[in-house]
């Protein structure tokens, strides 16, 4: 058969005879006369069908592709079109077998023309043209999952029967609703989950986003550091479709803030106070009675200081109430590594604050591992296993008391502690740290001292390296 078409095709060639525009062979050697899927029965202009191989083509782009199903042609620099010599079998009745539009194992976009052959070229991203591993030009690049794939600088990729298709946007569709967090992509024909509205999609795709939503920012836990931030407390806000949680400032709703030097409007009092700003709330609101008024919010103390701005601490409760006995002995590792220890008095642990991996809680007993040598290294503490926890003890030898000078304090700004206690005495503590008083009732926590003790006319000051590291130095008292 491909004998007969080289023949025919060389003695119209040499007869000077023209092929009717509508009468064109493809490399199949099958007439057409069927339209393109098109609008209108045209498709976009592109290269014809190849010829057969060694031919030329005077329309014929360099770097062009083309695909019959079987063999695979390229356009050269000299407007050559060089196939393969794939044996091939008789093809089925359809033409362009794999739909309209694929893509290619060489990321390559392949169009079926209206002469039933596929014709594929780069695409215009990075990547493009380029085969990996054993990707062959031409054929369909396979995928497992039926549906939407993604969206690309309005090209909609899907899978469709195992390949990997795709379509172009019309340049008057309405330009989608960009994604935010939270939002959920679907086909267009299936409705958006409960609690979400349709919003602009592209190409049968459809972007669900949260509905407005009615819950209000009242959560009272600081931001990080507690000392600056944006105050959001009584804005309404989407849990669903907002990337953050809701953290807003100390106070209430109703609050202003004023400069840490200025005073509170008239008929407010200073409620609670931060690094360069307070907060001021009604003066009936206001818990504190007068200096020194002591009351209880869950298991956090506070204490009135001169202004009626509370100190409070900031403790993580116990509630389960085999926490409430010391049953596993003065000191034992919680599954964050942290060291736990029993309050006198109060037949509970005291817990250590430290970052802990997901999936494990913070003054939850520590399981013992399989093997001693997995048991975690603690400073001053001999760490060991009894009936399945890890417990500690302290070393022989160690010190309650370090000679040193922990740091000076500033006593005239008042604000939640953020963390819990942490050290009753040195031993508790690193090497070069002791355990200091903080600012009342934050209890004790493990500073960097200086060693020895400063000299008259000098204090001990705490030097910041970062957010993270500090050390402390002996400075003059200025007057």
């Amino acid at each position: 058969m491909r004998t007969h078409l080289l023949l025919l095709t060389g003695l119209l060639a040499a007869a000077g005879a023209e092929s009717p525009p509508d009468r064109l062979l493809t490399l199949r050697g099958h007439e057409s006369l069927r339209p393109g899927p098109g609008a209108g029965g045209e498709d976009p202009p592109r290269p014809p069908g190849p010829r057969a191989p060694g031919g030329e083509e005077s329309s014929c782009t360099p770097g062009t592709w083309m695909y019959d199903g079987c063999n695979a042609c390229r356009c050269t620099q000299e407007r050559k079109i060089k196939c393969t010599s794939n044996v091939c079998r008789e093809p089925p009745a359809a033409s362009c077998q794999y739909g309209r539009t694929y893509l290619d194992q060489c990321n390559n976009v392949c169009f079926c023309d209206k002469f039933g052959a596929y014709q594929c070229r780069p695409r215009g991203t990075p990547g493009g043209g380029i085969c990996y591993h054993d990707g062959v030009t031409g054929k369909p690049l396979r995928c497992e999952q039926e549906g939407f794939i993604r969206v690309e600088a309005h090209t909609q990729f899907f899978c469709q029967d195992g390949i990997v298709h795709f379509e172009y946007a019309s340049p008057r569709a309405p330009r989608p609703a960009p994604l935010e967090f939270g939002d959920v992509v679907l086909p267009d024909y299936e409705p958006c989950p409960a609690g979400f509205v349709t919003a602009p999609g592209m190409l049968g795709v459809k972007i669900c986003k949260a509905a407005d939503s009615n819950v209000m920012c009242d959560d009272k836990r600081p931001t990080r550091g507690g000392e600056c931030g944006v105050d959001d407390c009584g804005e309404r806000y989407n849990p669903q479709r907002d990337c953050l949680q809701c953290f807003c400032l100390e106070g209430k709703p109703d609050d202003v803030s004023a400069g840490f030097n200025e005073p509170c409007p008239p008929g407010f009092d200073h409620r609670t106070s931060f690094l360069y700003f307070r907060k001021c709330g009604p003066i009936d609101d206001l818990p504190c009675s007068g200096p020194g008024t002591e009351y209880q919010v869950d298991c956090d103390l506070c204490v009135c200081q001169e202004g009626g701005v509370p100190a409070c601490t900031h403790r993580q409760c116990d509630t389960s109430p085999e926490e409430q006995s010391c049953q596993y002995g003065t000191f034992f590792v919680d599954e964050c590594n942290a060291v736990c220890r029993c309050v006198r008095g109060g037949g509970r642990y005291a817990c250590g604050r430290r970052g802990c991996p997901p999936g494990r809680t913070s003054g939850k007993p520590l399981t013992c591992p399989a093997q001693t040598r997995e048991l975690p290294r603690i400073r001053g503490l001999r760490v060991f296993c009894h009936k399945g926890v890890v417990k500690a003890q302290l070393k022989d030898g160690d010190e309650p008391n370090r000679p040193g000078q922990c740091p000076w304090t500033i006593v005239d700004i008042y604000y939640r502690c953020n963390y819990n206690k942490q050290c009753d005495d040195d031993r508790l503590c690193p090497p070069g740290h002791k355990c200091c008083r903080e600012q009342l009732p934050c209890g004790q926590k493990c500073r960097p001292a200086c060693a020895p003790a400063c000299a008259p006319g000098q204090r001990c000051q705490t030097v910041y390296l970062d957010l993270e590291e500090e050390r402390a130095e002996c400075v003059p008292v200025s007057n």
